[in-house]
């Protein structure tokens, strides 16, 4: 049985048959980009194994959580329209990684940016419709009418015809909404997973600190992180940086962490490379699990985490 707060050298999609429905509650996915730049990078059904490795995360995945996914220019269509034919996910957002440097091509225009896709877990159209006809079902048995309904809710939304969206399948509850459900209707426990498990978006987390004091209209101190993330790609001379070709700068990874997570969550890397998410992870209190394919590279994540050095001390203390 593979254990919290550990990386393993394993195949992510054998090794994710071995988790559980429903057990995590961030996937943060590198894939290899199918560029060439080693043998790890050479996939010759780059469709299908995309295909493979995202059905099991999604399966893994608890509803209402996140999958983060990294990808490039070649290849983020490909991802984003085999998701958007799948089950059980909604695209959130296209997030820009702005990496300030690129290198120059004779031939194109310089590269300077990457791809993140952010998708969701959701319950699909028959979830949902299951879930209206069980509400109307008890309703019913009950004898109570919309109105009824509406009174011992005491909630504006009823008010509004929420309750029949429920019903019809048109909407789903949020948490809140879904316990006084459960509790006026008597109702069991066999939507809990995916009606009482709230959606995680710490965007105060990840917001940008407002410069301008003397604007008294923003009270919060700080902006809204928007979907261009310019944070500089690692080079040479970064203290994090090892010698993988596509290493993450532990900035990044932090942001995802921060606005996809709770304390004590458990986050899981599919493609481990150095440790990046590990590393993250144990900063602020998160279980993590990371598999990586590569002998190289497992090594190395291994070092990463449990290396003494007053360099990542400094970073784990900041």
């Amino acid at each position: 049985m593979l254990e919290l707060d550990k990386i393993y050298n394993m195949d992510c999609i054998e090794a994710m048959k071995q988790l559980e429905e429903n057990s995590i509650d961030l996937i943060i996915a590198d894939p290899p980009y199918n560029m060439g730049i080693d043998d790890w990078d050479k996939i010759d059904e780059y469709e299908k194994f995309s295909i493979d490795w995202l059905r099991e995360a999604i399966r893994v995945l608890k509803p209402n959580k996140a999958l983060w996914i990294f990808s490039n220019q070649h290849n983020v269509t490909t991802l984003n329209f085999i998701l958007s034919k799948m089950d059980l996910v909604k695209f959130r957002s296209w997030i820009i990684w702005n990496k300030g440097t690129g290198i120059p091509n004779p031939n194109n225009f310089t590269n300077h940016h990457e791809q993140i896709l952010y998708y969701i877990k959701q319950p699909n159209a028959t979830i949902l419709s299951e879930f209206g006809k069980y509400l109307k079902d008890r309703r019913t048995k009950l004898n109570y009418s919309l109105r009824e309904i509406s009174k011992l809710c005491d909630e504006k939304w009823y008010y509004r015809g929420g309750h029949l969206y429920f019903e019809t399948g048109l909407s789903k509850p949020n948490p809140d909404q879904y316990n006084k459900l459960k509790e006026v209707l008597e109702l069991d426990d066999r939507f809990d997973i995916w009606f009482n498990n709230g959606f995680v978006f710490h965007l105060e987390d990840v917001g940008i600190k407002w410069i301008h004091d003397k604007d008294k209209r923003n009270k919060r101190g700080w902006k809204n992180c928007g979907d261009i993330w310019n944070i500089t790609q690692l080079s040479g001379n970064f203290k994090e940086r090892v010698e993988h070709p596509t290493q993450k700068p532990l900035e990044l990874i932090e942001r995802i962490v921060k606005v996809s997570s709770n304390n004590e969550d458990i986050i899981l890397d599919l493609f481990s490379g150095t440790g990046t998410t590990s590393l993250v992870c144990k900063k602020h209190g998160r279980h993590y699990m990371g598999f990586e394919l590569e002998e190289e590279w497992y090594n190395v994540s291994l070092q990463r985490l449990h290396k003494q050095s007053e360099r990542l001390d400094n970073w784990l203390e900041t």
